[in-house]
């Protein structure tokens, strides 16, 4: 999907690529893929910027740990043109 719906979806997505559950990031990271295989050339996307994402989510070992790929998701969501998500703090009672 073009304009900022392709692009208010990829940020949804992109926290779930950073989940903590191992299973949860790699379905992710797979039917993202996918979406861009089949889909990409409809984004407002360069070619380079397309190539370097299929890229990264196929090489990326999306089972290791969050510390280890968060640096990998926020590359992507910059390539995609979209904030990269921030951990919400939780609230500690004092």
């Amino acid at each position: 999907v073009r304009g900022p719906v392709g692009k208010q979806a990829f940020a949804q997505l992109s926290i779930l690529l950073c989940h903590k559950f191992k299973c949860i990031r790699k379905a992710t990271a797979v039917r993202v893929y996918e979406a861009f295989t089949l889909y990409g050339e409809d984004m407002e996307l360069s070619e380079e910027n397309l190539a370097s994402i299929l890229t990264e989510l196929n090489e990326t070992d999306w089972e290791q740990t969050v510390a280890v790929i968060r640096p990998t998701r926020n590359h992507l969501c910059q390539l995609m043109g979209v904030p990269a998500p921030v951990p919400k703090r939780i609230a500690t009672a004092t």
